[in-house]
């Protein structure tokens, strides 16, 4: 990828960055309610990673953040806590993953972060274990009774008393050092799960590296009057950067306020590109009159 995207600016965030937000995540809320709704379409969940991860490598990690949020409300309002959550999955892995792309890093980094952040989770899930005192004896009586039975099903078997009795044993040690084995089983979990997110986005992302970010705005402080219509567009031509074709044009149109106006065409005759300029972005050539500033976001 060749485009920085916003990522090393400071302040709030602009339309852009809104409405780059808001569509990433829309896309992951609609993975992640697939994935809880849908019977065995679990493993749709990771595709939720991919805007995610496009998200944090090409803009800031407050854009990552709104996203993440309006993603987990809509996945929490339709799916429950299991879309919440896979949401969190999708930012966390995605996140991570287009993080260490765009500082150069590799999996080293990947690995040290997964380790903090299954510590951090697993210190979450011992916290809420002690906190909730019938929610743990509840889990731990049904892992009990799990245990047993399995236990009961190796006795069965000539020769298998030793191994069930052992697995008893086993697991009544389990439960008395229980903070140790959930923190190292969380961490682990945790590991896996990164490693296998960051072996599958990375290439993703690897066969985007040549995709240039070619439709952001450029965003103009302007304190004067907000008045974007009517606006006249005269002989407009744009060409994007890198290329040798105009991608627009030559447009001249009217567009008066309160005018509702469709833009039709085939792919790649120049829909989007005629919003962006009228949207505030400078065309390469002719002039856009209008009476005021654009104000995106104003």
């Amino acid at each position: 990828m060749t485009a920085a995207g916003t990522r090393d600016k400071a302040g709030p965030l602009d339309p852009g960055e809104y409405a780059q937000a808001a569509v990433m995540a829309a896309l992951s809320a609609a993975t992640a309610i697939i994935a809880v709704v849908v019977p065995f379409a679990a493993g749709l969940g990771m595709l939720g990673t991919v805007p995610m991860g496009l998200l944090a490598y090409r803009y800031r990690l407050r854009v990552l953040v709104a996203a993440t949020v309006a993603g987990g409300t809509i996945a929490f309002l339709i799916a429950g806590m299991g879309g919440l959550m896979t949401v969190v999955f999708c930012a966390y892995i995605g996140g991570l993953t287009g993080i260490v792309k765009r500082t150069g890093r590799g999996i080293v980094t990947v690995l040290c972060a997964s380790v903090v952040a299954g510590a951090a989770f697993g210190a979450y899930v011992i916290g809420i274990l002690l906190l909730v005192r019938r929610l743990r004896e509840l889990i731990f009586a049904s892992m009990t009774s799990n245990i047993h039975g399995i236990a009961n099903v190796i006795a069965a078997v000539p020769g298998g008393e030793q191994a069930a009795e052992d697995l008893r044993t086993g697991f009544a040690a389990f439960l008395h050092y229980w903070p140790v084995p959930i923190m190292i089983s969380v961490i682990m979990h945790i590991i896996v799960v990164t490693l296998l997110g960051w072996w599958a986005l990375s290439r993703v992302l690897k066969r985007l590296y040549g995709i240039p970010d070619v439709h952001k705005l450029d965003t103009v402080e302007s304190t004067g009057l907000v008045a974007p219509v009517p606006a006249r567009l005269r002989d407009v031509r744009f060409r994007y950067p890198g290329t040798n074709r105009d991608a627009l044009g030559p447009v001249s149109m009217d567009i008066d306020e309160g005018e509702h106006v469709a833009v039709t065409g085939a792919n790649g005759s120049g829909k989007t590109t005629l919003m962006l300029t009228l949207a505030g972005r400078a065309p390469t050539a002719g002039t856009i009159d209008r009476p005021g500033a654009v104000g995106l976001g104003r």
